[in-house]
């Protein structure tokens, strides 16, 4: 009886412990390696135009954000000649896109950024998916 009591307390002890170790593992951050920050990044390749940066989804390890840019304040021309240009000159590598006028870019293995300089606003590719440009309401 006595040993069947301290049996249960072990027991009882190791299940607290696992529990409290995973709670704690749980919540660790985890680095994110070769991290660009979106903000300052923007702020290099978009330097002379106007625009509006949006966080849509940020979680530890992937992002989500938005860049609004009215075609007014630039043109195709400035986008393809100069845009493009300064995200290859941060480093960034252009891949084949899934859409038509999307430019896919990639930096390392963990980041990548698609940039669409929309002209209507259904895109479908060859799979069947489907990208819809919905228009910024003005605030």
């Amino acid at each position: 009886m006595f040993l069947l009591e301290k049996t249960k307390k072990t027991i009882m002890r190791l299940v607290i412990f696992l529990f409290i170790l995973n709670l704690t593992s749980c919540t660790q951050k985890t680095e994110r390696l070769e991290y660009v920050d979106p903000v300052n990044f923007t702020s290099k390749v978009f330097k002379n135009v106007n625009y509006e940066y949006v966080n849509i989804l940020k979680k530890e390890k992937s992002e989500i954000n938005l860049l609004y840019v009215k075609k007014s304040d630039m043109t195709k021309n400035y986008f393809n000649n100069t845009v493009v240009d300064n995200i290859k000159n941060q480093g960034w590598k252009e891949v084949s896109p899934e859409f038509q006028d999307q430019n896919l870019f990639c930096s390392g293995a963990n980041n990548m950024m698609s940039v669409v300089y929309p002209t209507k606003e259904i895109y479908r590719n060859l799979k069947g998916d489907t990208l819809t440009i919905k228009k910024r309401k003005s605030r």
